[in-house]
C-alpha cells in the first residue's frame, strides 16, 4: 500500500538533530486545484460548475464577495507556473482537471476539444521537463447541469462520473501514472450537502450528506475497478482529509471513547470502507447514526447501508491513501520523516499546498497559502516568490531537512497533505 502525503509547507520549522535525510526515491511536489487557480470560467466552451453558480448567485456566502472567475489566471498563464515548477525542482505536480472544462454538460456526448487540449498541453509540458503529472479527477467542481439532477445525492451521478473518468483515462492514461478520484469526500458531502457552506449549498445534515457519501464511495470503487481492468498502467487512489482527535483526559474512559468516535465518524467514514480488512462503514458510525435516527423518530437509520456486493467492491479499491490534514502548527516534515524511520510508515511523497496564492473557496482571496504570492488587486496576476520558495527548493535538491530554529511566535498555517 502506497501512502502519499501532501501538506502545506511552512518555512518556519523546528527540528532536532538526527537523521534528516529522505530516501532517494522519495517524491516532493506541489498541489493546486482547477477552480482555485485556473480562471477562464466560461472560456472556449467550458461549462458551468456548481462553484460558478454558487459564487455568482451567493456573493454573500464568500467572505470577500469574490469569485473564481479569473482566480490566478492559470488558464492563460500556465507557462509561467511551469517555469516556477522547474525552478523549484519538484518531482511531481498534483493538479485537478475541471470536469465541465472537458465535458461542459457533464455528459460524455458533449466533449470540449479546447479543454482537452489545455490539459494535454499541461501534461506534455510537465513530462518534457521531467515533472510527473498527478491528476485529481474531482476537486469539487461538479458540472452544474448534473446538480440539477440532485448532484452526488443521486446515485446515477456515479455512472456519469465513471464515463468522465473513462474519458480521461482514454486520453491521458498512457502519460499519467498517478490518479486521484476524489479530493476530500468529507468536504464534498458534509460541507456541500450537509451544512450548505460550500457549493452546491444544500443544508440537509444527516440526510443529504450520507446519500452523497454512498454515491461518492461507490463511484470511486467503480472507477478503480475500471482502471484496473481496462488500463492498469499506473496507481490510483483517493485523498481524504481529517483532523486528529485526542481525548481530553486519557484516563477517563468516556473521553477516550469520544476521541475514537470522532475519528471514526470523520476519517473512518471514508477510510474504513476502502482500507480496512472487513470494509463497510465503521461499526461506531453505523451504531451511532442508527441510535440517533431512532431517537429522532425515524423508522430506521439515516445512513444508507451498502449491500454485501458493494462492500466487497469498495474494499481494497485504492493503490494509495492520500491524507489531507489541517491546523498543525510546527516540526511537520520532520515528524513525517520520523514516522517513516521509526514506525516504518510507508510515505512515498509530500507536496506543498499550494504552488501559489489561490481562491480559497468561501474564504475567497483572504487566505494566502502559496509558495508564490499573487497580488489579486493587479489584473496581471504576477507571481512573486516568497521566502519559502528557496527553502523548499533547497530541501528538494539535498533531500535533507536542515536544522532551523526561529525566534518569536510560529506561523499558523493551513496544512493539506495527501
Amino acid at each position: 500500500m502506497i501512502l502519499l502525503f501532501l501538506a502545506f509547507f511552512s518555512l518556519f520549522l523546528q527540528t532536532t538533530l538526527g537523521n534528516n535525510v529522505f530516501p532517494d526515491d522519495f517524491l516532493f511536489g506541489v498541489s493546486t486545484s482547477a477552480y482555485q487557480i485556473e480562471g477562464g470560467w466560461n472560456a472556449n466552451g467550458k461549462g458551468e460548475s456548481i462553484w460558478d453558480v454558487f459564487s455568482h448567485n451567493n456573493p454573500d456566502k464568500i467572505i470577500d464577495n469574490s469569485t473564481g472567475d479569473v482566480a490566478a489566471d492559470s488558464y492563460h498563464q500556465f507557462r509561467e507556473d511551469l517555469a516556477n515548477l522547474i525552478y523549484l525542482g519538484v518531482h511531481f505536480y498534483r493538479f485537478s482537471i475541471s470536469w465541465p472544462r472537458v465535458l461542459p454538460t457533464g455528459f460524455i456526448n458533449h466533449v470540449n476539444p479546447d479543454g482537452v487540449k489545455y490539459y494535454s498541453d499541461i501534461i506534455d509540458q510537465l513530462l518534457s521537463n521531467k515533472i510527473e503529472p498527478m491528476v485529481t479527477m474531482y476537486n469539487w467542481d461538479l458540472p452544474a447541469m448534473l446538480q440539477e439532477l440532485g448532484g452526488w445525492t443521486n446515485p446515477n451521478i456515479g455512472s456519469y462520473f465513471v464515463d468522465y473518468a473513462d474519458f480521461l483515462f482514454s486520453k491521458f492514461s498512457h502519460k499519467v501514472k498517478y490518479w486521484i478520484t476524489f479530493n476530500e469526500p468529507g468536504e464534498i458531502c458534509e460541507t456541500g450537502y450537509g451544512l450548505g457552506l460550500n457549493a452546491p449549498g444544500i443544508n440537509m445534515s444527516g440526510i443529504a450528506d450520507y446519500l452523497c457519501g454512498k454515491t461518492v464511495l461507490l463511484s470511486h470503487s467503480k472507477v478503480y475497478r475500471l482502471y484496473k481492468s481496462k488500463y492498469n498502467n499506473g496507481k490510483l487512489g483517493i485523498s481524504i482529509s481529517t483532523p486528529w482527535y485526542e481525548p481530553k483526559n486519557k484516563n477517563v474512559k468516556a473521553d477516550v471513547k469520544a476521541a475514537e468516535r470522532a475519528m471514526q465518524m470523520e476519517f473512518g467514514w471514508w477510510a474504513h470502507p476502502i482500507f480496512s480488512r472487513h470494509g463497510d462503514y465503521p461499526d461506531i458510525m453505523k451504531d451511532r447514526i442508527k441510535n440517533l435516527s431512532l431517537a429522532n423518530n425515524f423508522t430506521g437509520t439515516r445512513l444508507p447501508y451498502f449491500s454485501k456486493d458493494e462492500i466487497k467492491r469498495i474494499r481494497g479499491s485504492a493503490d494509495f491513501l492520500g491524507l489531507n490534514h489541517y491546523t498543525t502548527y510546527l516540526g511537520y516534515i520532520k515528524s513525517m520523516l520520523k514516522a517513516m524511520q521509526e514506525s516504518q510508515v510507508n510515505v512515498k511523497g509530500y507536496a506543498v499546498w499550494s504552488l501559489m496564492d489561490n481562491w480559497e473557496w468561501i474564504d475567497g482571496f483572504t487566505l494566502k497559502f502559496g509558495l508564490y504570492q499573487i497580488d489579486y488587486d493587479d489584473c496581471a496576476r504576477i507571481r512573486k516568490p516568497k521566502s519559502s520558495v528557496n527553502f523548499y527548493r533547497d530541501l528538494i535538491h539535498v533531500m535533507e531537512i536542515p536544522a532551523i530554529c526561529f525566534e518569536g511566535a510560529p506561523v499558523i498555517p493551513k496544512i493539506e497533505h495527501i
